[in-house]
C-alpha cells in the first residue's frame, strides 16, 4: 500500500503514553477519597447494602484483550490487541446498574511503518532529550459505551458480597487510525471498519470490606452488531454499591 510507505523521520516530541497511567491516577484518587470518607475516627464503618440509599455511585478501571472479526481484521490488516478504560456507574437499589465507560483500543498493525521518536523531558526552562528510538505503528481507536442491566446481590458475609449480572448496551467507536503514538507523528485513517454495535454482557462483581467500597469485576461483551468479535474485560471499582 502506497500510504503505508516506510517513514523514517526525526521527531522532537513528547511521546503520547498509552493512557493507563492517567486512568490509574484517577482511580487512586477515588480510593483515597473512599478511605477518607466512610467514617470519622472512632466511629464504626457503615455496612452495605444500606436500605436508606436509593442509588450508589462508583468509579472503575478495566482492561482486557480485544479483537475484530475475521473480515474486519483483513480489511484493517489488524491483529489482536488490548482495550482499557474508565467507567462511571450508578446502581439503583444496588441491583439495577447503569454504566458509562470510555477508553482506548490498541490493535497490532500487520502492515506497520516506523518513525524515529525522541523523548524529551522539560527541566526548568530547557528540554533534556534522550536518544532517538524507532517505534512501529499500531492501530488505535477510542470508544464510548453505555449499558444497563440487573445484578442480584448475594451477601456472603459482612465483608464480602457477590453480584452476578447481565447487561445490555451499545458501543460507539469514532474510527481507527494507523500510526505511531507520538506528538506530530502521522496517522492514517482506516476506512471500511465499523465497531459501533449493540452487545450483551454477563458480568460478575465481588465487593470487599465492611464498608464495601472496593470491588473486583469481570464482564464478557458479546457483540450483536458491528465488527468487534468479543471484548472480555477485568478490573476494579471504588465506592462500589
Amino acid at each position: 500500500m502506497a500510504d503505508l510507505r516506510r517513514d523514517m523521520r526525526w521527531r522532537h516530541s513528547n511521546r503520547v503514553e498509552d493512557g493507563v497511567s492517567g486512568a490509574l491516577a484517577a482511580t487512586a484518587l477515588a480510593c483515597v477519597l473512599a478511605l477518607a470518607s466512610p467514617a470519622r475516627a472512632g466511629e464504626p464503618l457503615p455496612k452495605l447494602p444500606r436500605s436508606d440509599v436509593f442509588a450508589a455511585y462508583y468509579l472503575g478501571f478495566a482492561i482486557g484483550p480485544a479483537s475484530l472479526d475475521a473480515s474486519a481484521e483483513r480489511v484493517a490488516a489488524a491483529g489482536s490487541g488490548v482495550a482499557y478504560g474508565l467507567s462511571l456507574g450508578m446502581a439503583f437499589g444496588h441491583e439495577f446498574p447503569v454504566n458509562l465507560a470510555f477508553g482506548t483500543v490498541m490493535l497490532k498493525d500487520r502492515q506497520p511503518f516506523s518513525e524515529f521518536v525522541v523523548t524529551c523531558t522539560q527541566v526548568a526552562s530547557s528540554s533534556v532529550c534522550g536518544n532517538p528510538d524507532s517505534q512501529e505503528s499500531t492501530i488505535n481507536g477510542d470508544y464510548l459505551q453505555l449499558d444497563a442491566g440487573y445484578q442480584p446481590r448475594l451477601q456472603l458475609s459482612d465483608s464480602v458480597a457477590l453480584l452476578p449480572g447481565m447487561l445490555v448496551g451499545y458501543l460507539w467507536n469514532g474510527s481507527f487510525e494507523r500510526g505511531v503514538l507520538c506528538d506530530g507523528c502521522d496517522a492514517i485513517r482506516i476506512d471500511g471498519v465499523s465497531t459501533d454495535g449493540a452487545y450483551v454482557a454477563p458480568t460478575v462483581r465481588v465487593v470487599f470490606t465492611e464498608a464495601q467500597f472496593l470491588a473486583l469485576s469481570a464482564r464478557w461483551q458479546w457483540f450483536l452488531s458491528g465488527d468487534f468479535n468479543h471484548l472480555p474485560v477485568f478490573g476494579f471499582e471504588f465506592l462500589a454499591p
